[in-house]
């Protein structure tokens, strides 16, 4: 088995300011000093996020595409 571990995520938004006090609140993460424009979140453990500024629009979707189902869809425990 290999082990991965993710050392920081990236999120573009048109207000990183606003975006990184909401993951701060959340998370319980701290601003790390920076001389960007991009804000940089640092916790105890987990990924450090790394918010950059960005004007374009989203792009992709935030919902999956298709028609609705019936049905919601149900999590499955994994047998052991």
């Amino acid at each position: 088995m290999i082990a991965v571990s993710i050392a920081t995520v990236t999120l573009k938004t048109d207000r990183p300011r606003d975006v990184a006090r909401f993951w701060c609140d959340l998370l319980g993460y701290r601003v790390a000093p920076n001389h960007s424009d991009s804000v940089m979140l640092v916790g105890d453990s987990g990924p450090t996020l790394l918010i950059q500024p960005s004007m374009s629009p989203p792009t992709g979707s935030a919902t999956p595409s298709g028609p609705p189902t019936r049905r919601p869809a149900r999590l499955q425990q994994a047998r052991t």
